[in-house]
């Protein structure tokens, strides 16, 4: 039975973003073709999706919420199921003296206790994806001023200036630098949150707009990956620095997609919505797991045939799909296993 602010296009949307995250982490090689550009534009930067979807199902399910309560919840769902699929990163490196345990790495520590609590801070020891997890912390622990916000709607118009300094700010070039990623994508957050504060209205008012916003993502990705030759979010190694760009058009691109995606899950639910049912929710679970896998492909297509695979529609498609299946059944495997307890270990 599902609880009564239970969404279904919402839920289907956990499904499509993880997809877009599992797609983001691909390791092939592009073409410098304005085709390829494009691809890249679209298939990059899947962690605004999550982030969106993360911001609308927090002001959702905001109704008496206790900051305590909250933060155990996600302490218990989020953060030890990270340092759970931390372990075999951490192992694998600590055995062969690689990554952060590496003699030519720069050690902050010389104690390894402390060095992988410091890695564990700001995922050090496997930057994709486990970044995502110190950043979304971060948003976690300012949820009373989020709240406060969601309270006092006029407030609201904060997003506009917020979103325009992300796209300036860009996202950060190392990812293990949380502070500037935090300034990326807190304004996605807010956005999701102010969706689900107006979501009736809006998804009333959307309907009808559905040609005309995915035009104007057309047109977006179009000037970003044809015009300014982008090639998906621009990545800077401080926040403001031009050195790989201006102003990132990515952003606006993928919240528009997420209006999109939110209106079309709806439309063809009927359709879509049994089809999604297991992936949506085993999302978070996948995402734990999923760059494991990944790691596994291409160590195999080295071992095959000495290189990384070209980037086709072909390869991408079987290479998203194989990922996700094999993560899906990883993750199923551990819930039949632990029962209850498998939250713990892959956060579902």
């Amino acid at each position: 039975m599902e609880p009564a602010d239970y969404l279904p296009y919402v839920h289907s949307f956990r499904a499509v973003a993880i997809v877009a995250v599992v797609g983001a982490h691909l390791d092939l090689v592009w073409s410098a073709t304005w085709g390829s550009r494009v691809a890249q534009s679209i298939i990059d930067n899947g962690t605004v999706l999550f982030v969106f979807i993360a911001g609308l199902l927090f002001q959702h399910r905001s109704t008496g919420f206790k900051y305590l309560r909250y933060l155990r919840t996600k302490l218990f769902n989020v953060i030890v199921p990270y340092f759970v699929s931390s372990l075999p990163a951490l192992g694998f490196q600590y055995v062969r003296h690689l990554g952060i345990y590496s003699p030519h790495a720069h050690h902050v520590f010389r104690n390894p206790v402390a060095t992988t609590a410091l890695a564990l801070l700001t995922a050090a020891h496997m930057r994709v994806p486990l970044w995502f997890v110190p950043m979304i912390a971060v948003i976690y622990l300012g949820a009373p001023l989020l709240l406060a916000i969601d309270r006092r709607p006029r407030l609201y118009w904060l997003l506009p200036p917020s979103i325009v300094i992300a796209m300036l700010a860009h996202r950060p070039a190392a990812l293990d630098n949380i502070g500037h990623a935090t300034l990326y994508f807190v304004p996605t957050y807010l956005l999701g949150m102010w969706f689900s504060h107006h979501r009736v209205r809006l998804m009333a008012a959307l309907r009808s707009k559905i040609p005309v916003l995915a035009a104007v993502f057309v047109a977006l990705v179009i000037v970003d990956a044809v015009i300014l030759g982008g090639i998906g979010p621009i990545r800077s190694a401080t926040p403001f620095s031009t050195e790989a760009g201006v102003v990132d058009l990515n952003l606006p691109a993928k919240l528009l997609e997420s209006f999109l995606l939110l209106l079309l899950l709806e439309r063809y639910q009927s359709v879509l919505g049994k089809r999604l049912h297991t992936l949506a929710a085993a999302s978070f679970g996948v995402f734990f797991v999923h760059k494991y896998v990944l790691d596994a492909i291409q160590s195999l297509t080295l071992h095959l045939y000495g290189h990384d695979l070209p980037a086709t529609p072909t390869s991408v498609v079987l290479i998203i799909s194989v990922t996700t299946a094999v993560s899906l059944a990883i993750v199923a495997l551990v819930r039949l296993i632990a029962g209850r307890r498998s939250r713990y270990l892959v956060g579902c």
